[in-house]
């Protein structure tokens, strides 16, 4: 389908993960492949990583893991 830069890296990143990965890890694989193809898209973009205000995130790491 028709994704955002963002969200087709992620989902990318997420489907090709073989084992269980950490949220900064996850970030910087997303962060790096997003910012190559805005660029070539001729824009600038950097996802950011951070807590989640305003929804009780205290900052503790996200482990994302792969479908059984």
């Amino acid at each position: 389908g028709n994704h955002s830069i963002f969200a087709k890296e992620l989902l990318q990143a997420l489907r090709s993960n073989a084992d269980v990965l950490e949220g900064p890890l996850l970030y910087s694989q997303v962060a790096r492949r997003v910012k190559t193809a805005a660029t070539r898209l001729g824009y600038d973009q950097t996802p950011e990583y951070a807590p989640i205000n305003f929804a009780g995130d205290l900052g503790a790491p996200f482990f994302f893991r792969p479908q059984a």
